[in-house]
């Protein structure tokens, strides 16, 4: 065994003539734009946190356990540092990937959902570079709500590997559990009846933003992945879309990108 005692330090700032002696103060001069995390002011409200950084030394669960229960500790709570980081123990397993500590995190009440004035996990994670398929996946599993960082899933920089993997965990778990329904139910199914299937269960709502991206980083390999799991006439709704709001105006060389694309597959993918 050993010991991993320190003591926390709680101080007391004044901002502004005001008097700061908790977090939910402390979260009155936090912005949210764009959903993602800004801070409008450079609070310091404390240099360490013994939960936090037991889970990023990862310590074992049972100390961690332990730790949790001698303080009492709130467990979705979040903290803003000295240094201007902002952690909660869920995010700090998240983000060093230590997914058996935020397993039990949530065992104990943690929830990845949280949110408080508008600061959640996954907007920290963006904020910190720290988003990537893994944490997107991990997150999926726990009934993450990806809704939660909207502005960032419809921005046109949004990556193709999460954009992919969100895709395909959502349609292809869609597909799994309609086919256990029909197996369980034991009916038999016909080959068209199948594609069908897979057709339905395919259905996304795949954001235009996407699209235009493609088009105009000539991604067009990107682009037919998306349009495997879209209806063709939504696709041919937002592809015209994009062709009578985009001009080289805005966006120099669009057009001729986009010329590109209409000449390589001709449109008649779409149909």
């Amino acid at each position: 065994m050993f010991s991993f005692e320190i003591d926390t330090i709680t101080t007391t700032m004044t901002l502004s003539n005001k008097s700061y002696t908790s977090d939910a103060d402390l979260f009155e001069n936090i912005e949210v734009t764009n959903e993602m995390v800004q801070l409008n002011h450079l609070n310091e409200e404390k240099d360490f946190d013994e939960v936090i950084s037991a889970i990023e030394y990862n310590v074992p669960i049972a100390y961690l356990d332990l730790l949790i229960k001698k303080k009492d500790y709130p467990i979705n709570k979040f903290s803003i540092f000295k240094n201007g980081e902002i952690k909660s123990p869920l995010y700090a397993a998240i983000a060093n990937n230590y997914f058996k500590i935020a397993d039990f995190i949530i065992s104990k009440g943690g929830n990845v959902n949280y949110t408080e004035n508008s600061l959640n996990i996954a907007k920290l994670l963006i904020t910190n570079n720290l988003f990537t398929t893994k944490v997107l996946l991990y997150l999926l599993n726990k009934n993450w709500n990806i809704m939660m960082i909207k502005n960032y899933f419809y921005d046109f920089g949004f990556s193709f590997n999460l954009a992919s993997t969100y895709i395909k965990y959502i349609c292809d778990k869609s597909f799994v559990v309609k086919l256990l329904k029909i197996y369980q139910s034991k009916k038999s199914i016909s080959k068209d009846q199948f594609e069908k299937i897979i057709i339905n269960e395919r259905n996304f709502n795949i954001p235009y933003q996407w699209y235009y991206r493609c088009i105009y980083c000539s991604s067009f390999d990107q682009l037919i992945f998306f349009s495997r799991y879209e209806y063709p006439s939504s696709i041919k709704e937002k592809i015209e879309y994009i062709m009578d709001n985009y001009s080289d105006i805005i966006y120099p060389g669009f057009s001729l990108k986009l010329y590109e694309f209409l000449i390589k597959y001709k449109y008649k993918i779409f149909y």
